[in-house]
C-alpha cells in the first residue's frame, strides 16, 4: 500500500509542478483580453457611421417601394 501512495503522490506532484501549459493559457488570455479591447473600440468607432448607412439604406428601400412617400405604416386601417 505504501508504494502505491508514493506513486499517487508523485504524480499528482508532477502534474501540479508542470508548468509547460501556462504559457499558453496566459497567451489565450492575453488574446481574449485584446480581441475584447478591440472590438469595444471598433464597435465605438464604427457604430455612429453603421446607425447612418442602416437609416440611408432603409429610406432608400422606402422610397424605391413607395415612391410617393406613402409608407407601409402609413396605409389607413379597415374597420372589421
Amino acid at each position: 500500500m505504501g508504494r502505491c501512495k508514493n506513486s499517487v503522490d508523485n504524480v499528482l506532484f508532477d502534474f501540479f509542478n508542470d508548468e509547460s501549459g501556462q504559457a499558453t493559457t496566459e497567451y489565450i488570455l492575453m488574446l481574449a483580453v485584446v480581441v475584447s479591447l478591440v472590438s469595444i473600440v471598433v464597435k465605438q468607432l464604427i457604430g455612429p457611421t453603421y446607425q447612418r448607412l442602416r437609416v440611408s439604406v432603409g429610406r432608400s428601400i422606402d422610397n424605391k417601394l413607395f415612391p410617393k412617400g406613402e409608407g407601409f405604416h402609413q396605409f389607413p386601417l379597415k374597420a372589421p
